[in-house]
């Protein structure tokens, strides 16, 4: 499950290890009909669609972001999850680890290309 266009050259992978990328995205952004997952952030309410009936039936799923910051929206019962999937992975580009989402999610496996741990020194 991606946050991203799946008609992008970065599914290409997914094609050929016979995986399937499926796309939640803000409303409004997907053509066909939706389910939608509504939850709270620190300062607001936000929601996630995916298409209806895109995930079978207990289906494994790793959630692709590009952002660990809070981890609001990926400890609130996502789409996938919804759809009566399973969340047994989370990967990230960036995880800004200062901010203790990683601990919010266990014990679900995490992984993050980059680390940010914040700024220690003064100026």
């Amino acid at each position: 499950m991606g946050s991203r266009r799946a008609d992008s050259s970065s599914a290409a992978p997914w094609r050929a290890s016979q995986r399937q990328l499926r796309p939640a995205r803000k409303p409004g952004k997907l053509p066909a009909a939706c389910d939608e997952v509504t939850y709270e952030t620190e300062y607001s309410v936000a929601t996630l669609q995916m298409h209806k009936g895109s995930l079978p039936e207990e289906a494994r799923v790793v959630v692709v972001d590009d952002l660990l910051a809070t981890g609001a929206p990926q400890s609130s019962r996502g789409p996938g999850a919804h759809q009566g999937g399973y969340v047994v992975a989370y990967a990230f580009v960036v995880e800004l680890t200062f901010l203790g989402a990683r601990d919010k999610l266990m014990p679900v496996r995490v992984e993050s290309v980059i680390q940010y741990y914040g700024a220690w020194r003064s100026f």
